[in-house]
């Protein structure tokens, strides 16, 4: 009986909040050469100075354009000496997300990460987040996550038709018939 109370105790003491992680992905398909973009909001944090987790999909169809990768969380610079912030690194199963900072923690609403995603080659991948956690910074609060992705989760990369140079040839070659007789009719 007195482990159930300490059970029931302890329950009561410690509180849950559920932030909301929401993944928009700009398209289902894709042409092969093309991007698609990603945005990570998180909504309704409590005060956290860390969180991490993991952004699957198949990196042999998709690859990380860092260059177009924007946060409202500071973003890890190690050649400045800032190792505190958003960190985001490519992994073999997609990009791994670790936010730390113990000086400006984060809480309430915010954008985590925007970034392309270029389509290599031709298939199809499924997007993922897993392995989702993260501190409060009051310890008594033991946070949780709940992942919503707004605009599904499969995207489809495709081939785009490039016509072959014997049919440009050939469109060229008639349209150049069509200029000379026209111009032997004028004179």
């Amino acid at each position: 009986m007195k482990n159930f109370i300490i059970c029931i105790l302890l329950m009561f003491s410690m509180k849950a909040n559920a932030g909301l992680i929401t993944v928009n992905i700009s398209s289902d398909t894709v042409a092969v050469g093309s991007a698609i973009s990603v945005e990570i909001n998180g909504s309704n944090f409590v005060e956290s100075d860390m969180f991490w987790f993991d952004f699957n999909f198949d990196n042999s169809i998709f690859s990380f354009d860092i260059a177009n990768l924007t946060s409202e969380l500071i973003l890890v610079d190690s050649s400045l000496g800032l190792f505190d912030g958003l960190g985001i690194t490519s992994e073999s199963f997609g990009l791994g997300f670790l936010f730390s900072d113990m000086f400006a923690p984060v809480s309430g609403d915010f954008n985590i990460a925007t970034f392309e995603l270029v389509a290599e080659t031709v298939g199809t991948s499924f997007f993922d987040i897993s392995g989702l956690d993260g501190f409060a910074t009051d310890f008594n609060i033991t946070p949780s996550y709940i992942v919503n992705f707004s605009n599904g989760n499969t995207v489809s990369s495709e081939a785009t038709s490039v016509p072959e140079p014997s049919t440009l040839f050939i469109a060229l070659l008639a349209l150049a018939s069509f200029v000379m007789s026209a111009s032997r009719k004028v004179k």
